[in-house]
């Protein structure tokens, strides 16, 4: 039972109306759970993750009395406990796209692969995967943020549950530019590591893919 009342995504209901992508993490997906989070009230969202609600307040201070922030108001340098989590990605429209631009280490570690450089359809092949583009949709189109909670196998056979947040970014108002999200999964890293050894034989350290100074690219240019 999740924390707080949720809506359950219709993905599975209907055939999913988006491209197959040619490549991904392919997955058995649970039902996705979405609610809007109001920026406007007062204290901290009913989150379980502590770093996501860390993350949800910083960027809830960072407006400043506008809708969101801007790209420019965000720097890793105020939050560097929560970048492991953190992703970036980049909004176009007509039609519309959501390409991954930066990502956490721990995020990229769990899910099993780095989605950098990659768009959402690629690292979504999943029953689910239109419920997932709907939320980065509702985040971008209607600039709202948006918690969503999901069970997930991925590509290593580690079945994981996970909760993510998605805030929009940009200078135009009404029109986000960018989304700053965060995915928290509930597998520990230690656990994980056992796993990844059984599996593949190699060393945890391996798959960290830890590259910090890549956050900088975040602060204005």
């Amino acid at each position: 039972m999740w924390p707080f009342s949720v809506t359950r995504g219709l993905a599975g209901r209907r055939s999913s109306a988006l491209p197959r992508p040619t490549a991904g993490i392919s997955s058995v997906a649970g039902g996705v759970h979405t609610i809007p989070l109001n920026a406007d009230a007062a204290g901290a969202p009913n989150l379980w993750s502590q770093r996501l609600t860390d993350l949800f307040l910083y960027w809830k201070a960072k407006r400043a009395g506008r809708p969101f922030p801007g790209r420019a108001d965000i720097d890793p340098l105020d939050i560097p406990a929560l970048l492991p989590i953190v992703f970036l990605v980049d909004v176009a429209r007509e039609p519309a796209n959501y390409r991954f631009r930066l990502a956490g280490s721990e995020f990229a570690r769990k899910y099993g692969a780095d989605p950098t450089g990659r768009t959402l359809e690629q690292v979504n092949r999943h029953a689910h995967a239109e419920a997932i583009f709907r939320d980065y949709a509702t985040c971008a189109t209607e600039a709202t943020p948006v918690a969503s909670r999901n069970s997930f196998l991925n590509d290593k056979g580690v079945f994981w549950k996970y909760e993510r947040v998605l805030m929009p970014l940009g200078d135009a108002p009404g029109r986000a530019a960018m989304i700053l999200g965060g995915m928290d999964i509930n597998i520990p890293l230690d656990e994980l590591s056992k796993l990844e050894a059984a599996r593949s034989g190699n060393s945890a350290g391996r798959s960290a893919g830890h590259r910090p100074a890549g956050w900088f690219s975040l602060r204005p240019r």
